[in-house]
């Protein structure tokens, strides 16, 4: 568990400007795709203004869904850039770009819903019995069963997670390779998560009240240029106000640091889980068969 944790952070820290720069074309994809969210939004609200609710919910669901499926698939480009740079030294910022979506992008995606299908199934089948249990128990011991229950479902999840740095190195891996693999390690994996989350926890505290303090601090000095939240009572006031001063001096930079933050404090996970999974699993690339052939 100790190499574990130093093996979530070392190599953060070490290459921290590839970390930056793999954040760079994802921050942007997100970027566009809320301000086109925002655009789009206008134009439905001002569709309800006018009585047409049919085309408001449906265009709100498609809109809702396409930003759902892009972020998703942004997020599993950050992850296997990060994957390939650790596997191979790949500082491509191509990777992260969010038209540059590869084969293995859709296996991440596909075997993430499918791998949560199976937890739902899983506890869906466990709290039937579990429901007429507590139907008579106190409260606490629902908690405590509840709880549990969450923590399994924690250790099903992690020991079929294999599957996924797998396929972002290009490797075949099943869930039952990942759940042979984990068989020996998976409790020190899991406690090892545990106080990976209480670290990035503390950790996030601290850096949300440095940031805060920094912005309010900022926000004092721009306030003469602030926003009037009075103002807001059209969609022309809104749409003013998104594209005022105050609003981009103080929204976009705390929105660009706090994106960056968030890809970044998503890295110490990635590192230690990527570590466990070659720990646990034989890994061979092309040139360690040419290394064994010559």
């Amino acid at each position: 568990m100790g190499k574990a944790l130093s093996n979530a952070f070392s190599p953060l820290f070490s290459n921290l400007k590839t970390a930056l720069k793999f954040t760079i074309l994802p921050i942007l994809s997100w970027s566009i795709i809320l301000v086109i969210g925002i655009v789009f939004g206008l134009s439905l609200f001002s569709e309800e203004a006018s009585g047409n609710f049919s085309n408001f919910h449906t265009g709100f669901f498609i809109a809702i869904l396409v930003f759902v499926l892009l972020s998703v698939l942004i997020s599993i480009q950050f992850y296997t850039a990060w994957i390939q740079f650790l596997r191979y030294g790949d500082t491509s910022l191509k990777n992260t770009f969010i038209f540059n979506i590869k084969k293995c992008h859709f296996v991440i995606l596909g075997k993430a819903i499918l791998l949560n299908i199976i937890v739902v199934l899983i506890a869906t089948i466990v709290n039937i019995p579990l429901g007429f249990l507590n139907l008579g128990s106190p409260g606490i011991i629902t908690a405590v069963i509840q709880i549990l229950l969450m923590l399994a479902l924690a250790v099903v999840f992690l020991r079929l997670s294999y599957i996924f740095p797998a396929a972002a190195i290009d490797q075949r891996f099943g869930f039952i390779d990942s759940w042979n693999a984990t068989r020996k390690n998976w409790l020190r994996i899991f406690v090892a998560f545990i106080l990976l989350v209480l670290i990035m926890i503390v950790a996030t505290i601290v850096i949300q009240l440095v940031l805060g303090l920094i912005f309010s601090i900022f926000g004092a000095v721009f306030s003469p240029i602030g926003l009037n939240a009075n103002q807001l009572t059209s969609t022309s006031d809104i749409s003013a106000t998104l594209l005022s001063a105050g609003f981009l001096i103080l929204v976009i930079p705390s929105y660009l640091i706090s994106m960056a933050i968030t890809l970044i404090s998503y890295i110490p996970f990635i590192n230690m889980h990527y570590y466990c999974f070659k720990t646990d699993v034989s890994l061979t690339n092309d040139q360690e068969i040419l290394d064994r052939f010559s």
